[in-house]
């Protein structure tokens, strides 16, 4: 046994962006973000800070008071994505922290058993 050496394991983190963590924190740490989806219309979904920044958000919301948005929380597909992508940049135990339980389907998403990453 080597005495004096000390093996650190790599740890990732996943957040979902209801978090509102600045961009330069999840780059300076190596967080990775799992995006919420958002509508003005209705129609058109897009993903927090991944098709538009937040001012961008709060700028549409500003020019357009009578357009209430909605949200949706990441799907699985999003959290396995994230799951993989800190996967093959060597972390191996990963922790996920998600708005608050309140918010149950954000909440459970990333716990759910449907998402079983299993790298070959």
């Amino acid at each position: 046994m080597n005495e004096g050496v000390v093996l650190i394991d790599k740890i990732g983190h996943l957040v979902d962006s209801a978090g509102n963590l600045p961009r330069e924190i999840l780059k300076r740490y190596h967080i990775f973000e799992v995006p919420f989806y958002y509508t003005f219309d209705g129609k058109t979904f897009l993903q927090e800070n991944v098709d538009q920044e937040n001012a961008d958000f709060f700028k549409h919301m500003q020019q357009h008071p009578e357009q209430v948005p909605h949200t949706s929380a990441p799907n699985v597909q999003d959290w396995l994505q994230a799951f993989e992508k800190a996967y093959l940049q060597g972390f191996r135990k990963i922790i996920a922290t998600t708005i608050s339980s309140v918010c149950r389907p954000a909440f459970k998403m990333p716990v759910r058993r449907e998402i079983c990453f299993c790298p070959s």
